[in-house]
């Protein structure tokens, strides 16, 4: 989590990468960062999408309307 915090500092624009073996904790590590920063920074936009090996594009870019809709609806 240190990482990921000092790497949400950086004022780079360096994409984050995080990989590991099956079951390792990767997606419960990034769940739980989010979950921090969305209620450290609720004023953000936070959208967040899992990839899987044939990921279904229509179902991402649904969400990422659902997420602006919500976040501009709220502001």
């Amino acid at each position: 989590m240190d990482y990921l915090q000092k790497w949400l500092s950086d004022d780079t624009i360096s994409p984050l990468i995080i990989t590991g073996d099956r079951e390792t904790g990767k997606k419960s590590l990034i769940c739980a960062f989010l979950r921090e920063n969305k209620n450290n920074h609720g004023e953000w936009l936070h959208i967040a999408h899992f990839g899987s090996v044939t990921p279904v594009y229509s179902h991402i870019l649904y969400k990422i309307m659902v997420e602006l809709r919500v976040y501009f609806w709220a502001t």
